[in-house]
């Protein structure tokens, strides 16, 4: 059998897997990139392509620093702040709430943001009869979401589609590359959630039982307890990543990692504490995710899905409407499955397709990640935004409170993309 077949018939038993959530999805990939290599469909070098690049130290050193985060104390300080700020008025909290999400999810991880944000609305929501959960969890993550598109480490997702185009083309995403449109989509959203959102959710959700039981045993937080001392040596170590990330002068998985370790070096956070809550799964799975990708590339898998869309969708004359096409894709997909996964699938043959044809396979990398990111109209759409059942909403609430922004930034992002970087080479 032609090993481009073997190919996709592994990596569609390996998505099966993944939408089935019977097994972790680290030990899916890795079974993944195992029948790869075992069956022939490329070789072992070519399966560890994702464990040799700089993403893997990028992940792994913000994972670090976003654990001196919580032992440092810095997260008390961030919820002790927002309360400040908000005088107990729940629309001010939410606002605020909002922004702190969005620019910490651009530097370290969405579901880390996303629990420390919800641990702490769970805290002052059971303290004050002015708040309630259902009107904080779902906006706080969706501004989490979009704060970590702002920035190339903000989201597994951008890395995962960087990976692959620059597998393809050579061309990958910058650090901030992905300001351009996902700074104001951002700023959009949050005003969305504070003018619409708000009194739209309260409508949704007026008649249901709200909850403060949100905080897990692991997202709980002191909020009496930080280090000055380590809060003040976290801020010179962000402000040298900031400088190193802007200016380029070292790579930004070597920036990274100099930044985790001066963490722990410092004493900000102990390595063992810090390894022991290194999400490892994460890590795993996003190295066998960018192998997977490499093998169906060379084996020749991504030409033949590229030929079965260019029979549904090409050829086009209007290279606009085939990339509005593609990022609807991206979009739907991701309500249903992982957004890594639906990047996984559909990026390499849209991008296998759209380069014979003359067209920039950066705009539709680059468009249909931020579709891939508009994954907040059902709890199934990714971890991220599933946390947030915990607050108790119901499955509709998602559909009903998500898609109007999801409509209004899929628009901005077939209109505003091609303002950046054309559509045609």
């Amino acid at each position: 059998m032609n090993i481009a077949i073997v190919g996709l018939i592994i990596m569609g038993l390996t998505i099966i897997l993944f939408v089935l959530d019977i097994l972790p999805s680290a030990t899916v990939a890795m079974l993944g990139c195992i029948a790869m290599a075992a069956f022939g469909v490329c070789s072992v070098e070519q399966i560890m392509y994702g464990f040799s690049g700089s993403i893997i130290m990028l992940v792994f050193g913000m994972q670090l620093f976003g654990e001196a985060i919580f032992s440092s104390g810095a997260a008390a300080l961030i919820g002790n702040l927002a309360v400040k700020l908000s005088a107990n008025r729940e629309r001010h909290f939410l606002v605020i709430s909002c922004i702190i999400s969005a620019v910490l999810s651009a530097f370290l991880t969405n579901t880390a943001v996303i629990i420390m944000m919800i641990a702490i609305c769970a805290g002052v929501v059971c303290s004050s009869e002015n708040m309630k959960m259902k009107n904080l969890s779902i906006p706080i993550a969706v501004a989490a979401i979009f704060g970590g598109q702002c920035t190339l480490v903000g989201s597994t997702t951008q890395l995962t589609a960087s990976g692959i185009l620059q597998n393809l083309t050579g061309e990958s995403f910058s650090i901030f590359s992905l300001a351009y449109f996902g700074i104001p989509a951002t700023i959009f959203i949050i005003l969305f959630m504070a003018f619409i959102g708000y009194p739209m959710g309260k409508r949704i959700w007026e008649k249901t039982e709200d909850t403060c039981e949100a905080i897990t045993a692991s997202a709980q937080i002191d909020f009496g307890t930080y280090d000055k001392k380590k809060i003040l040596i976290l801020g010179g170590i962000f402000l040298f990543m900031m400088v190193f990330f802007l200016t380029g002068w070292l790579d930004s998985g070597v920036t990274a990692m100099i930044a985790g370790i001066a963490c722990i070096v410092s004493g900000c956070v102990s390595q063992k504490e810090a390894f022991r809550k290194i999400d490892w799964n994460v890590l795993i799975w996003l190295s066998c995710c960018l192998g997977l990708g490499n093998a169906l590339n060379v084996s020749g898998g991504s030409k033949i899905i590229g030929s079965a869309l260019m029979l549904l969708f090409g050829p086009q004359e209007s290279a606009f409407l085939l990339f509005a096409v593609m990022v609807l894709l991206s979009m739907l997909l991701s309500q249903v499955m992982s957004n890594m996964t639906t990047i996984l699938i559909l990026l390499p043959a849209t991008l296998s397709m759209i380069i014979p044809m003359g067209l920039n396979p950066y705009i539709f990398t680059y468009g249909m990640n931020f579709g891939a990111a508009l994954t907040f109209l059902t709890p199934l759409a990714s971890g991220h935004i599933g946390f947030t059942l915990t607050s108790g909403y119901h499955f509709k609430d998602y559909l009903k409170y998500g898609l109007i922004p999801s409509i209004c930034v899929y628009l901005m992002i077939i209109f505003l993309c091609p303002l950046f970087f054309p559509l045609v080479l």
